[in-house]
């Protein structure tokens, strides 16, 4: 049913949209790595010398090291495996400037059932899901203390 293509599609780039503003200040909490030199969303590229096409959701490029991460809104061992074989084959054909950097892949879902963050893991992917802490206001204070006092004022 298209629709519920529509649907998924829509659930698909609101997972990219709320996991890749995150990343860089996941990549510096977990790895003290400061700012990207590039970061890079939604990504296609075609290799016409190896008559191949790919999308990568977000890459984070630093010195040594390319931070390259698939979205899903729910996670599965099918979509892991397939992003593994991405990642072993196609990506170093669709991204040769990379070639001398460390790869280190990134598996982020909205949902991720705890065999999936093991399966992650065993075939050596970074597993990322989304906490309730990425949310912020983005309105200035007095707006936010305006309106928590009128519903206090309500109660």
């Amino acid at each position: 049913n298209k629709r519920w293509g529509d649907v998924a599609n829509r659930l698909g780039t609101l997972a990219e949209d709320l996991i890749a503003p995150n990343l860089p200040g996941l990549v510096k909490k977990e790895f003290g790595f400061d700012e990207p030199r590039f970061l890079g969303l939604r990504l296609k590229k075609r290799s016409k010398e190896h008559n191949i096409r790919g999308e990568v959701d977000c890459v984070l490029e630093y010195d040594d090291y390319v931070f390259v991460c698939e979205v899903k809104s729910q996670s599965s061992k099918d979509s892991i495996h397939e992003f593994r074989n991405f990642i072993d084959h196609k990506f170093p054909m669709l991204f040769p400037e990379y070639a001398s950097k460390i790869i280190v892949p990134l598996y982020a879902a909205i949902s991720f059932d705890q065999d999936h963050v093991q399966e992650a893991t065993n075939q050596q992917i970074l597993a990322i899901r989304i906490l309730g802490d990425i949310l912020s206001f983005r309105t200035s204070r007095n707006c936010g203390r305006n309106i928590s006092a009128n519903i206090a004022q309500r109660m």
